[in-house]
């Protein structure tokens, strides 16, 4: 998944302002250091987002070390799917 205004080139989903907002907010830190508590993010996205998607699914295969820890990067996969 890209993100693009419709006027400029699509960018990756990763250099969007707004995800690392997103990341910060969850627990990870302003350098995208550190990371997010596949708790919490299952949290926010199904208690307070009321997606409609399988996250414990998306997170597995996002979580590739099963830290039940997903740090930038494997937070930006997540947003990906």
């Amino acid at each position: 998944m890209s993100i693009g205004d419709g006027n400029s080139p699509q960018k990756n989903v990763c250099d969007d302002q707004t995800l690392r907002d997103a990341f910060i907010a969850l627990g990870g830190h302003a350098d995208l250091s550190g990371s997010v508590s596949t708790d919490r993010l299952r949290q926010a996205i199904v208690e307070e987002f009321a997606l409609p998607i399988d996250i414990d699914k998306i997170i597995a295969e996002a979580d590739v070390d099963s830290s039940g820890l997903v740090d930038f990067h494997e937070f930006c996969a997540i947003l990906r799917t």
